[in-house]
């Protein structure tokens, strides 16, 4: 379950607006996200939501250009059917496992770098059953448009889904625009997670068909939130490394990042042996 879970990370993060790629690691993430918590809940962040919340309805124009980004997500999803690739299911588990392996080795072998510790700590990030399933129903709705739940209520949820994921694609095209450093935009990205949430945990409070099941994930996912952010900034850099968007800071990082680049090689040479289609090259990455 854990390799499944940090692969979901790998994926999600070069295929949706889920993640922030970012290139300025955070490395006291709890204590940046704990921050952003009692900022949120403060009222701080009060204006940040308006102003995007206005920008999100100066472009309502604009909504079908950009929901054609998520349509392509959507049917790229589809097409990585796992249930009929078995065989490169288990080899990209298998890569994901021996990149993991290499990684505690490098923490075991430099126990007092600060970064070898989170990425300690991010490959021993266990979710429990419950707590998974809650996740990957919550980005599940990701790949969804008006309509296409089962109940009212998942259509109301993946309505809320839809105006987050628009607000994020705005505030990607003013982070591309310089206007915001990137530790502004991380805390913004993680605002807007937090809004979302709230958003569809009202809407399930107020739900009066017994949808339990439902509540319970959004539930779940409310209490996850803050430690999905702390692990998934340390998979973010770790990518960076990878790609070369940053540079090691010391001969540890250097370390780790051969690591990740032989692996991001090795899964790119896997997919691409599988797929034709070049846009999934993305998934190798």
């Amino acid at each position: 379950m854990k390799s499944f879970f940090l692969f979901l990370f790998f994926l999600l993060s070069y295929t949706a607006n889920v993640l922030p790629q970012t290139t300025e690691y955070q490395y006291k993430n709890h204590k940046l996200i704990d921050k952003v918590l009692h900022d949120y809940h403060s009222g701080l962040y009060d204006d940040f939501l308006k102003t995007i919340h206005k920008i999100y309805q100066q472009e309502k124009t604009k909504h079908h250009i950009a929901l054609e980004e998520r349509k392509k997500l959507a049917i790229t999803v589809q097409k990585v059917n796992w249930g009929q690739s078995e065989s490169l299911k288990t080899k990209m588990f298998n890569l994901f496992e021996e990149q993991e392996r290499e990684l505690t080795n490098i923490y075991i072998n430099h126990p007092d770098d600060v970064f070898s510790r989170e990425v300690r700590d991010m490959i021993f990030f266990v979710l429990s059953p419950k707590e998974q399933e809650s996740f990957e129903y919550l980005h599940a709705l990701s790949y969804k448009f008006n309509g296409d739940g089962e109940t009212p209520l998942e259509n109301k949820l993946i309505s809320i889904d839809i105006e987050f994921w628009l607000k994020e694609f705005y505030l990607n095209i003013e982070r591309a625009r310089k206007k915001h450093d990137p530790l502004t935009y991380q805390k913004q990205h993680i605002v807007l997670q937090l809004e979302k949430l709230r958003r569809m945990k009202q809407e399930c409070d107020k739900d009066k068909c017994g949808n339990t099941k439902i509540h319970t994930f959004i539930t779940n996912a409310c209490d996850l939130i803050p430690k999905i952010q702390a692990s998934s900034a340390t998979h973010n850099h770790l990518i960076a490394l990878g790609l070369g968007e940053i540079k090691p800071k010391n001969f540890v990082e250097k370390k780790i990042q051969d690591t990740v680049i032989r692996f991001i090689s090795k899964r790119r040479i896997l997919i691409e042996k599988h797929f034709s289609d070049n846009t999934m090259i993305l998934f190798s990455e």
